[in-house]
């Protein structure tokens, strides 16, 4: 059994504490759905990996149905949260 306690992953300016279920931006806690918070936890596990749409839908998810523009406003809110928009870094990359 893997021990998944306290994990902590630092990116740029920011710290995801997938365990409290917080992301931070130096110490700001910055808001996130719990959707959106699960869907970047997912990828950022998964860092430096291809991970498709409907492997991310699922693993968010699971066996719920969700539309489309659910998943797109995820994404969307992520990359507004993680200011790529204004800062130039690319966390989020979509093929």
């Amino acid at each position: 059994m893997t021990n998944r306690t306290n994990r902590l992953y630092k990116f740029g300016r920011f710290l995801l504490k997938p365990d409290e279920r917080l992301l931070l931006r130096e110490s700001e806690a910055l808001p996130l759905t719990p959707k959106a918070l699960e869907t970047l936890i997912v990828l950022v596990e998964r860092s430096g990996h291809v991970v498709s749409k409907d492997e991310l839908m699922q693993a968010v998810w699971q066996d719920t149905f969700v539309e489309e523009n659910g998943f797109t406003r995820n994404i969307s809110v992520l990359r507004k949260v993680l200011g790529q928009r204004n800062s130039g870094n690319i966390f989020l990359r979509t093929t």
